[in-house]
């Protein structure tokens, strides 16, 4: 099990940056334990069950339904990603970029 520790930071932003964004101060970091040589070991019904999900997404992966939905599938996480990151492109905005790269590569 990891651990929670105090630790100090010394800002060097000089300008920029909001004050309270530029100040030093200490924060609570948790930092977890090294993973590298910690073995897995996973029950058989567990093995069984993450076989069945291989076996079930190699079988979705391999339907010709996906490759008409895959345009979608691919906006679509590629919004989500946008989310976390903090820009959230409207739908319009981004009907309006999918015709604009259609037209770009017909000519």
């Amino acid at each position: 099990m990891g651990q929670w520790v105090t630790r100090s930071w010394q800002s060097t932003h000089e300008g920029g940056l909001r004050r309270r964004d530029r100040r030093s101060g200490e924060y609570v970091a948790y930092v977890p334990d090294p993973l590298v040589g910690v073995g897995l070991a996973l029950t058989p019904d567990t093995e069984g069950l993450a076989a069945q999900a291989e076996a079930r997404a190699r079988a979705v992966n391999a339907s010709p339904d996906l490759v008409r939905i895959g345009r979608f599938l691919l906006r679509s996480e590629a919004i989500a990603s946008s989310r976390i990151e903090g820009i959230a492109p409207s739908a319009h905005k981004i009907a309006l970029a999918e015709l604009g790269s259609r037209r770009r590569s017909r000519g």
